[in-house]
């Protein structure tokens, strides 16, 4: 709870060790102390992209420091593949998490799309498959057929399923109202059209536009469409605030 000198705010940007802080008056940049942690939980990163916090006003070198952290509704975290058991938090009060796969261009396995819903269903995220470059499949040997059989599997399962062409907008109408009104994650491997998809959905920032949280990863060289990486790779984080209309926040 705020004391009677702090405020309240929704974390919408991080870049390291510095926090942007939405409040009523307006973003306010802080930090966190280095002693500042989540009791029982492990993390690289005690304050996420979604939180709830009290910040306090600046002191006297100018700094304001975000002092507690309001209980979370759920959380995604990205397990650490050394031995540390150490975990960072992706993103916290989350309404939907949202898996963008490809089954070409490139392909995505299902087994790598089975780890991500049971990741989601764990931490209590409900989530929601965006099948993407639905266009490109016309052009592959049963193409039609493999998009009907991935579209069956995972509604047959209780797994709301889109599938869209980010290039050609089409289904893009479908995601659009799948993801009105909520705070949603946007995830999927490199080359499978995020940004794309983002840029599609939300366009251009314009004045007066409701507010819009996107936490972005940044893309690689600009590739013709359809060109993948062979082997897609986590790229590193940029974290940024856009604007749109009538549209929920979306993280990415």
């Amino acid at each position: 709870m705020s004391q009677p000198d702090e405020t309240t705010g929704r974390v919408v940007r991080n870049t390291g060790a510095h926090y942007v802080a939405e409040t009523p008056a307006g973003e306010i940049n802080c930090k966190v102390k280095g002693n500042f942690r989540i009791r029982g939980l492990r993390t690289t990163n005690p304050v996420a992209v979604g939180d709830i916090v009290s910040v306090a006003p600046p002191g006297p070198d100018g700094t304001a420091y975000i002092t507690a952290i309001e209980p979370r509704r759920n959380y995604i975290i990205r397990r650490s593949i050394n031995l540390s058991k150490q975990a960072h938090i992706i993103a916290a009060n989350i309404d939907r998490a949202v898996l963008v796969a490809t089954l070409a261009h490139p392909s995505v396995s299902t087994n790598f799309i089975d780890r991500f819903l049971a990741t989601a269903e764990a931490y209590r995220v409900p989530a929601l498959l965006c099948i993407n470059k639905t266009d490109l499949l016309a052009d592959e040997p049963d193409g039609p057929e493999l998009l009907h059989a991935v579209e069956h599997l995972y509604r047959t399962v209780g797994y709301e399923v889109v599938s869209v062409s980010a290039r050609t907008g089409q289904g893009m109408e479908n995601l659009r109202k799948a993801l009105a009104g909520k705070t949603s994650l946007l995830c999927g491997n490199s080359g499978v059209g995020k940004s794309t998809a983002h840029g599609r959905n939300f366009g251009r920032a314009r004045p007066g536009d409701a507010h819009h949280h996107f936490l972005g990863a940044v893309p690689p060289a600009r590739r013709p469409y359809g060109v993948h990486h062979r082997h897609p790779r986590h790229t590193r984080l940029r974290h940024c605030r856009l604007r749109t209309r009538r549209r929920g926040p979306l993280l990415s």
